[in-house]
Order: C-alpha cells, then structure tokens, then sequence
C-alpha cells in the first residue's frame, strides 16, 4: 500500500476556484465519502422542496422531489459501487474509517 495512491476523503478547498473544479474533487472522493456527500445533498434539496411547498411553490417543490428521487438511486448505485470496492480498500479503511451513513446505507439496503 506504501507506492499506492489513497482515496481522497476530503475536499481541498484551497485548490478550489469554480465549481466545475469542485464537482471534479467531488466525484474523485473515495465512494462510501462520495455517497455521504450526496445523501447530504438529497437531505439539503428535500428540505428546499418543502419549504417550497410550505411557501406554494408547488411546481419547483415538485421538480426538486423528482430531481431528488433521482439523486436517491444514484446514491444506491454508488453504494453497489462501494460494496464491489470494499474488500479492497481494508488498509484504507484503518486509515480513515469507512463513512458510517453510507454503511448504514448498505446495510439498509440488504433489509
């Protein structure tokens, strides 16, 4: 493991200048981390759908609930993902611990 190059599990704002540059960093993120960004992400846009219905944006809230049940299946994609790459990532895991909302996302999922 000591040549290999580890899974980043942060974002490095400091290299940071547009957005563009952020959604890279983003999707380079090691998956369970990658996961527990974008479940934060449907958390954050569920939230924006129902204030928006509470203020009667009805339309907006909907297409925020839509965009959101897609971003969901995307997040159980990536977490397929995740479990075919976890028996390799054992080192990286003592290294920095796995994400515990995105095990508890598998973990869910075998329910």
């Amino acid at each position: 493991m000591e040549n290999e190059k580890l899974h980043p599990v942060k974002i490095d704002s400091q290299n940071i200048k547009t957005n563009y540059q952020l959604g890279v960093q983003v999707a380079e993120l090691r998956y369970d981390q990658l996961c527990e960004f974008l479940i934060g992400f449907a958390d954050s846009t569920r939230k924006q759908a129902d204030g928006d219905r509470v203020k009667g944006r009805i339309m907006l809230s909907d297409k925020l609930n839509e965009s959101t049940d897609i971003l969901e299946k995307v997040i159980l994609k990536f977490s397929e993902i995740m479990e075919l790459c976890d028996k390799h990532l054992t080192d990286e895991y003592n290294l920095h611990p796995k994400s515990f909302l995105a095990d508890e996302l598998i973990i869910s999922k075998r329910k």
